[in-house]
């Protein structure tokens, strides 16, 4: 019975997804519906709450940032709640953080009002990407479609190193099954996002693993690419 009621529901959110036809229309709905749960309207998932998960990933990229000659200017691509972020900003020189919902980048920057960050309301997919020279993908690009990932992946040659999240499975699996924009990611069929593999094909100079972290049945792999 809670299984048929959980598909039941699962159910119910693709069909409400379905009916718009805008990202932003999409992910408004998301957090409206609380589709990766919490209790608060804007809540960007588990993901980017558990200190389990947290932790490991700010330390990693931390790592990083610390290493370079100076401060870098960075730029947040799908910044959610901004909660990762905020413990990034102070090792960036400035922060553009976009994201494509009207009110979360609202309530982003009521919220972090004194924390000097450029939020932008953005669709990425669509609009110019703000330049800069360290630019961060966390668990976006595994909820768009694959024709809206291509259109990002093709413009990120613009930054200097790109840092993506993705969730994959924790076993040999087939990259880049396509699927409807929406809340979900690939691991429900059975696939994962590599950007490096057809059709998206990313143009990178490097590319090394900074965290890999099981979770819930997968690995949520951070990669830092060096574009050129």
């Amino acid at each position: 019975m809670v299984n048929r009621i959980r598909r039941y529901e699962e159910a119910k959110r693709f069909r409400v997804l379905r009916e718009l036809t805008t990202n932003e229309a999409v992910f408004s709905a998301v957090y409206r519906h609380r589709m990766w749960g919490g209790r608060s309207d804007f809540y960007s998932g588990h993901g980017s709450h558990r200190d389990s998960i947290v932790n490991p990933y700010v330390v990693s990229v931390s790592n990083f940032l610390e290493s370079l000659p100076r401060r870098p200017s960075a730029v947040d691509l799908g910044c959610g709640d901004f909660s990762i972020g905020s413990h990034l900003r102070g090792l960036c020189a400035s922060y553009v953080a976009c994201d494509v919902v009207a009110e979360l980048v609202e309530r982003n920057r009521a919220i972090y009002q004194n924390v000097d960050v450029d939020f932008r309301h953005l669709d990425m997919v669509h609009d110019e990407l703000p330049p800069g020279e360290v630019a961060f993908l966390r668990e976006v690009l595994q909820h768009l479609d694959n024709l809206s990932v291509k259109a990002v992946v093709d413009r990120l040659p613009q930054y200097q190193y790109v840092i993506i999240t993705e969730l994959i499975p924790d076993r040999p699996f087939v990259p880049n099954v396509d699927k409807p924009t929406g809340f979900d990611v690939r691991l429900a069929c059975g696939s994962g996002l590599d950007v490096t593999k057809p059709p998206f094909s990313l143009r990178f100079a490097d590319s090394r693993v900074l965290l890999q972290q099981a979770f819930e049945g997968a690995v949520s792999q951070v990669v830092l690419f060096s574009m050129a």
